[in-house]
């Protein structure tokens, strides 16, 4: 089901394609709903139909692996996603004259992004201005193949079905958007998605996302969140991140792990005796 939080988040709950390959004709599902304000961290049932999932399993109690996605599972940015669907159909000469005119953005991007993960989502965002949503959905699953799957970390895979196959749960939290992200769920059959929905109009995109952003605190927030609406003791969950930005949701668990981390990271993981691993992708 899909369903959105008082603030906005979208939850994509309960992944239901446990197939490996990604080439299904007809993705007609739409995932989402209308936010609720009501207080209590509660949330309103979506548009998609229930259908039989894994969480219905047994599992709802069990420990739970929650994954930050990009620089974690897959070693590229929200850039890349805006840049693949930007330069959608241009030829390499005019994709290089793009790129080149994109680059001095892309510096005042990093920039803001040291100040405020959140603000540098927020403003970056606002590219998506005027694309049509059926287009980005539609050409979703081609993303995945062509920018995010060469590029995700086998050790990463490796860990998502070391936990599956221990029966805990595998929840991906990130900042990037629901279209973008619903195929990588779909791979790595994780049982939940939490992402950002962006709002339209007209079938266009706006530019703003249904929340604010999910950076800095807000992920920590999220994991308390769903933890507790599921009774799960955060002592024996996991969180994997590569960003020192994801520092608060990393301590919210009993066991954190520091994926190719930075010199910030690096140190509070020293710190608080975290577990660091170095992954690369093929």
């Amino acid at each position: 089901i899909g369903r959105i939080d008082r603030d906005g988040y979208l939850y994509i709950a309960d992944r239901l394609d446990r197939l490996d390959r990604l080439d299904r004709p007809d993705r007609t599902e739409r995932l989402g709903g209308s936010a609720s304000d009501r207080p209590g961290g509660s949330v309103s049932e979506g548009s998609a139909d229930r259908r039989p999932g894994r969480a219905g399993n047994g599992r709802e109690h069990a420990a739970t692996a929650f994954f930050d996605v990009d620089g974690t599972i897959v070693d590229a940015t929200i850039v890349h996603y805006y840049a693949f669907y930007r330069t959608w159909g241009y030829s390499a000469p005019r994709r290089l004259l793009w790129t080149i005119g994109f680059l001095p953005k892309v510096v005042y991007y990093i920039v803001l992004d040291k100040i405020s993960r959140s603000r540098f989502i927020q403003a970056f965002y606002r590219q998506y201005r005027g694309l049509l949503r059926g287009d980005c959905v539609s050409r979703s699953e081609r993303l995945f193949e062509e920018v995010m799957r060469p590029r995700m970390y086998t050790g990463a895979v490796d860990r998502i079905r070391a936990h599956q196959q221990r029966g805990e749960r595998v929840v991906l939290v990130t900042g990037s958007l629901d279209f973008i992200m619903e195929p990588l769920a779909e791979y790595t059959k994780a049982d939940d998605l939490i992402a950002l929905s962006m709002k339209e109009a007209d079938g266009r995109l706006t530019g703003e996302t249904e929340g604010p952003p999910i950076g800095d605190d807000a992920k920590a927030r999220i994991v308390r969140e769903y933890a507790g609406r599921r009774g799960i003791d955060l002592a024996r969950c996991y969180a994997y991140a590569d960003s020192s930005s994801d520092q608060p949701m990393l301590s919210v668990v009993g066991h954190a792990v520091a994926v190719n981390p930075g010199g910030k990271l690096k140190k509070a993981a020293e710190d608080g005796g975290w577990e660091v691993v170095h992954w690369t992708h093929v």
